[in-house]
């Protein structure tokens, strides 16, 4: 994901990569990283909700 400095309002334009993986122990890795052209504060962050009951 590209955000754009003028569209965002951040201090610069910043490349986020969010990777996610089943490893071997069947365990759900997030990782998460940026790349920015501006000094500036990024919190990531992960919002995911999971039904594991199976009802709706």
């Amino acid at each position: 994901m590209w955000t754009d400095e003028e569209k965002d309002g951040l201090p610069g334009d910043a490349k986020i990569d969010v990777t996610y993986t089943v490893n071997d122990r069947n365990q759900l890795v997030i990782e998460h990283g940026a790349t920015c052209t501006a000094p500036g504060v990024l919190n990531l962050t992960n919002h995911s909700y999971w039904n594991l009951d199976g009802r709706v």
